[in-house]
């Protein structure tokens, strides 16, 4: 009897020297090494779970989600959104009390080139504009 290849395993073997486990794990991601999210770039985790919408350009996320329908990812130990995650990998750093928005109003796009920075006024303001309020509430009004 065969048995795996990778150092203490000890299973039997099922094919290309691995057991069935490390050879599944060879055929996915071409190593029988175990990489945790943690070593995996964060850029490569957003586009390794993003399905791009080409009539719209939008990059859907295809991962996790959270309530309200926004796209969530987990990193260093934190669940986030993926919209912000997205602008900080591919735009840069978010200053603090600012909002990320999106010009497509589509939650579970994370393409940067979709995404900018404002505040919670600005997100108000973009939506009233937009006729994403509910019925009912007053038209945002900018002060002079």
């Amino acid at each position: 009897m065969r048995f795996c290849t990778v150092e203490s395993c000890g299973k039997v073997h099922l094919a290309l020297g691995y057991c069935n486990t490390h050879y599944i794990r060879f055929k996915r991601h071409k190593s029988v090494l175990k990489k945790s999210c943690c070593e995996i770039p964060i850029k490569e985790r957003i586009l390794s779970k993003i399905y791009i919408d080409n009539v719209s350009g939008c990059w859907n996320w295809t991962g996790a989600t959270r309530g309200r329908g926004y796209g969530s990812i987990t990193h260093n130990k934190k669940r986030l959104k993926i919209h912000r995650v997205s602008y900080e990998a591919f735009v840069g750093e978010i200053p603090d009390n600012l909002l990320i928005l999106h010009k497509c109003d589509n939650r579970l796009c994370c393409n940067p080139d979709h995404l900018f920075i404002g505040t919670q006024k600005d997100n108000m303001h973009d939506m009233f504009s937009k006729g994403r309020a509910k019925p009912g509430r007053k038209k945002c009004q900018t002060q002079s």
